[in-house]
């Protein structure tokens, strides 16, 4: 593993002044060792603690990278959430090529001139004088239906259309007191309460959304069931 380029994260309970712990105990001292005989892995965390709890700010979330990808990795913690432990994000100064999403086209069948596509289909079979071998057959037959489908087919590109739905305001206004509570005393029992009040406000709109949901999909069920395919 020593070869290949890695990192190492997870809660690993120990504390040292090098990933900003509020004291160096003995697991520190193992790991500070451990590194520097190594000599391959480099600590990305900042100057920040990783956790908040009982009053002390720590850090016994610790991420090690190889050197070479430890030059163009960052880190910091972001925000807080209904756990003592913040979420902690690394981030890559990398080209990843991007990959091609295949397009996707949905016909309109309720809406195709079926009589159109039969006769453009039948004509062209009728009127073929090439060779009668089943490869040669498959690829006239193959070649009909598909040029009356787009002609008497109307079909176009498949867009998702997922709704964006974002916090209420209510919920907005809740993570940004917590927010400035959070960066003026990261130990505020507020930021607890603050979290379980989102949290609470969440559920309730993603069950008022399904319920909306549920109840259109319902009445367009009565009207046209094939709108829900």
């Amino acid at each position: 593993m020593e070869d290949r380029k890695h990192i190492l994260t997870g809660d690993w309970n120990a504390h040292s002044s090098a990933w900003h712990s509020h004291k160096t105990d003995e697991r520190g001292s193992m790991i500070e060792d451990e590194l520097d005989s190594r000599g391959n892995h480099v600590i990305l965390n900042e100057n920040t603690f990783t956790r908040a709890a009982t009053g002390i700010l720590s850090s016994p979330d610790i991420t090690m990278a190889t050197a070479d990808i430890a030059s163009r990795a960052t880190w910091h913690t972001c925000g807080v959430v209904n756990t003592d432990h913040l979420p902690i994000i690394i981030a890559m100064d990398s080209e990843i090529p991007k990959r091609e999403k295949p397009k996707r086209v949905i016909a309109n069948y309720r809406k195709a001139d079926w009589k159109g596509f039969k006769t453009d289909v039948e004509t062209r079979i009728r009127s073929y004088v090439g060779p009668r071998d089943a490869y040669s057959l498959e690829k006239l037959i193959s070649k009909a239906i598909l040029e009356a489908a787009g002609k008497h087919i109307p079909s176009g590109r498949f867009v998702p259309t997922r709704e964006c739905q974002g916090d209420t305001k209510e919920v907005d206004d809740l993570l940004k007191k917590r927010d400035e509570i959070q960066k003026l005393n990261p130990l505020d029992g507020k930021i607890a309460e603050i979290n379980d009040e989102i949290e609470k406000s969440r559920r309730e709109l993603r069950k008022e959304r399904w319920l909306n949901k549920v109840e259109d999909m319902e009445i367009k069920r009565k009207t046209d069931s094939n709108c829900l395919y």
